[in-house]
């Protein structure tokens, strides 16, 4: 509760989020909430900043590591993993597809 956060209420959201998503108890620790908060340095290398990382890349890494995690989570049930990442199963349906996300 004494932690500045330094985004907005949609930032904290989505961190929470995530934290649940990949979180294996009914609690999130403090420590997961400080791992699951990217920061710059985690897509942009500081020592060479003429390095571009496309930001679609940086959202589809994320995109993926959430569904990965929302199907595990779910031992692959797409609909419980859709509702969980609050997205219908259409659209979990045509991510897995678009980020070739295999059924393993």
């Amino acid at each position: 509760m004494s932690y500045n956060w330094n985004g907005n209420v949609r930032e904290l959201e989505n961190v929470i989020q995530r934290s649940l998503v990949l979180s294996d108890g009914n609690f999130i620790t403090q420590e997961a909430l400080l791992f699951m908060q990217p920061s710059v340095s985690d897509f942009i290398d500081i020592k060479n900043p003429d390095e571009v990382i496309p930001m679609k890349e940086i959202i589809s890494k994320l995109e993926r590591d959430l569904i990965v995690a929302a199907l595990h989570r779910t031992d692959g049930n797409r609909t419980k993993a859709a509702h969980i990442l609050g997205i219908n199963r259409r659209v979990l349906f045509n991510k897995i597809k678009e980020l070739n996300i295999s059924e393993d």
